[in-house]
């Protein structure tokens, strides 16, 4: 060890003034070689001890990690999931010891970059700069994030989600300019007590409840508590990576230690933060989980109930301004270290000085808040992180820099050969996840703007109001750039006629049910609107309801099925910008009308309107209104026949004797209306409106197909207004 450190040149280091792990970086000399120097004239940054860098740490880490640990449990199940928080604790502590005791044997570095140029040369420190930077900065956007999902938790509407945004991100570069650690470190303490306490207390409510908040309020359920999970490759991985990114913060630690007063003391720190991270880390989700399976919220703040949900972010949110500034300081630290070492300027209260660190936090800040609302969705901006930025920083470049110390161990002992090994392995392995986990991210967020996702969250307000201002006077509106391609719309058609093209005794084996109102039925809609019976046949369907096989009709279940999927997206969205103007949370709907849950009752419905020879008067779908809480109706070019009549304001029975407006048919264009569910829901602010299906005044009518997909609330959940009703 001796020999191997006379070896490696510190920056500016003679060779025999090399030291150990165990040196006393305090001993005369020593100072001259670190980023910040002591000096009577100068600005003292070295003033951290190491309990108050041990909070420091430890907010680094804990943060958003640990409001999405309970819903990857459900995913991987708890066993898989506590074994990899265990596994990847354990590693990110190592790999923190490691870049610590690579810079406390070569002082003089600031950040993982001057442990990259040793190693690497210029371009290896131009890459790790570039990661570090970014990984920060992408953390700052997720903190903004964070921010204002929880001041719209508070303020029950979305409607200022940019200004929110706006307005952390100012207020981060403010806490962000502080320029010593140590100051910055009093809000760490604040941060970390808050989101600490706001994360006990739905820990503690959702064991005080008889069942989950998101479950059915009465009657049995389901709680889906899985020991072991069964994820597809693409889910074990995200989930894994999820789990890595909660706790990897090896990278932001560095620079800290070059602001403690006695670097030596940065195992302490780690040690102590590490310890507390991971065991709460454990404790938590396994608590959440155990209790909430499958019915546990993301973030897991909601978990128990809207009250404690509110009560809880109201608490955190000093938490989660804590998280984005100290990564904006950690990013504008190393840049403006860059720029001014070796300077008077770096040390100094200069004009250069002031203006320099000003202009880095405040820009790096607004370039994260640019990325806020580019890609406004956290979990994206999470994967980004993990897979692109901290897999190489936090797992392939540790193993790397110890590899540069400590290459002559590969023809050493046994045991310092298996460790040789073992770096080289965990260097392949972060490898990995970097490869595999960008390239699902990129996929992931290019789909997520080819299916109107992104765009959507940039446009929510507006979005909201238009849907809104349609709904409360017309009840229907049509919907484009929704995220469903012709094509696929087309296709699912194609599967509907399929089946429709069978013979009777065939489509009969799936039969019409009462009890469910699944299953094929003939003719079978009775309209108290018409006295007559409805002209069309059906298929009615439900995740868990009977299906036509793919023999007889090909393809059927995966067409079917991702079809579903993504009408069940849209729903949402809808009824996500409903729920704000309701002064609901975001995600009422989707907790009541979860179409995931057991309870689930809603369907999608196939439609097939047989040709008709018949002229003026002849019924294909006698005037109605839906029952649901909302739907989406797909239509095929010139299969015309939908009319509507705006709103309840009817002045006849079934506003038979109304004017009703023909709505031409157009594949790609969901038309969506709101049903009688939805209007109780509102306490009668959203309008569900009369609508019918005719044929032809003059001439025969061809066949119409049509789809229509209807959320609708979960079986025996309690609907209340926000007028109470």
């Amino acid at each position: 060890m001796a020999e191997k450190s006379e070896a490696i040149q510190p920056i500016g280091i003679p060779a025999a003034e090399t030291m150990s792990d165990y040196e006393d970086l305090k001993a005369p000399g020593n100072d001259d070689f670190e980023v910040f120097k002591k000096s009577d004239d100068a600005v003292d940054f070295r003033t951290v001890g190491w309990p108050h860098a041990s909070i420091i740490l430890l907010k680094i880490q804990f943060a958003l990690g640990v409001l999405n640990l309970p819903t990857v449990l459900y995913i991987v199940g708890a066993l898989p999931g506590a074994l990899l928080i265990c596994a990847w604790g354990a590693y990110n502590t190592y790999s923190a010891v490691l870049l610590g005791a690579y810079r406390n044997r070569h002082p003089g570095i600031h950040t993982q970059v001057e442990m990259a140029y040793r190693v690497g040369g210029i371009w290896f420190k131009e890459l790790t700069g570039a990661l570090f930077i970014i990984g920060n900065v992408l953390c700052v956007s997720a903190g903004l994030v964070g921010v204002s999902t929880g001041i719209n938790a508070l303020s029950h509407h979305a409607a200022c989600t940019v200004w929110w945004g706006f307005l952390a991100m100012v207020a981060a570069a403010g806490g962000a300019s502080i320029r010593k650690l140590a100051r910055v470190g009093y809000i760490m303490w604040v941060g970390f007590i808050s989101l600490f306490v706001a994360t006990f207390i739905v820990v503690v409510a959702v064991t005080t409840r008889d069942r989950p908040a998101a479950a059915p309020p009465t009657g049995p359920f389901e709680l889906g508590y899985r020991v072991i999970g069964h994820p597809n490759f693409l889910e074990g991985v995200t989930s894994c990576s999820s789990i890595f990114v909660a706790s990897a913060g090896a990278s932001a630690f560095v620079p800290v230690i070059s602001e403690m007063r006695n670097p030596k003391d940065y195992k302490k720190a780690i040690y102590a933060a590490q310890a507390m991270v991971n065991s709460s880390y454990l404790t938590f989700s396994l608590v959440v989980y155990a209790w909430c399976g499958q019915w546990v919220a993301s973030p897991a703040l909601g978990s128990a109930g809207q009250t404690i949900k509110m009560i809880a972010y109201g608490i955190a949110l000093p938490g989660l301004f804590a998280s984005t500034i100290v990564y904006l300081h950690i990013a504008a630290k190393y840049i403006f270290v860059r720029l001014l070492r070796d300077s008077v300027h770096l040390q100094s209260n200069s004009v250069v000085h002031w203006s320099i660190w000003l202009g880095l936090t405040f820009g790096l800040a607004t370039i994260a808040f640019i990325i806020y609302e580019a890609v406004p969705i956290l979990n994206y901006l999470l994967s980004l992180m993990g897979s692109v930025c901290f897999a190489p920083l936090c797992i392939i470049f540790p193993p790397i820099f110890w590899l540069h110390d400590f290459n002559h161990w590969r023809k050493g002992t046994f045991l310092q050969q298996l460790a040789w090994v073992m770096h080289i392995v965990v260097a392949l392995i972060g490898a990995f996840l970097t490869v595999a986990g960008t390239y699902g991210t990129i996929r992931s967020i290019i789909d997520a703007y080819a299916q109107g996702i992104i765009d959507f969250e940039q446009r929510r307000d507006e979005i909201t109001h238009q849907l809104v201002h349609a709904a409360e006077t017309a009840g229907f509106m049509t919907l484009v750039d929704h995220g469903i391609e012709v094509n696929e719309i087309e296709a699912q058609f194609a599967i509907s006629k399929a089946f429709f093209d069978l013979p009777p005794d065939v489509k009969k084996k799936i039969p019409h049910s009462k009890e469910t109102n699944n299953g094929w039925e003939y003719k079978a809609q009775l309209r108290p609107s018409t006295g007559v019976y409805d002209e069309k046949e059906s298929l009615w369907l439900q995740r868990n309801s009977e299906w036509p096989s793919d023999e007889d009709v090909p393809n059927f279940r995966s067409t079917t099925t991702a079809f579903i999927e993504k009408c069940a997206k849209i729903s949402d969205d809808v009824l996500s910008c409903f729920a704000t103007a309701l002064g609901f949370s975001e995600d009422y709907f989707h907790i009541a009308n979860d179409p995931t849950k057991p309870d689930s009752l809603t369907q999608l419905r196939l439609i097939h309107y047989p040709p008709t020879n018949g002229g003026a008067g002849t019924w294909r779908a006698g005037s109605h209104t839906d029952i649901g809480c909302l739907t989406l109706l797909f239509q095929r070019d010139n299969e015309d026949g939908l009319e509507i009549c705006p709103g309840r304001e009817s002045s006849t029975s079934f506003a038979s004797g109304d004017i009703f407006t023909p709505l031409p048919a157009k594949t790609g264009p969901i038309v969506v209306n709101i049903g009688d569910m939805l209007m109780a829901w509102s306490d009668d602010r959203l309008k569900s409106n009369f609508h019918r299906v005719r044929a032809k005044d003059t001439g025969a009518s061809p066949s119409r197909y049509s789809i229509a997909y209807f959320n609708q609330s979960r079986k025996d959940y309690v609907l209340q207004g926000p007028k109470k009703k």
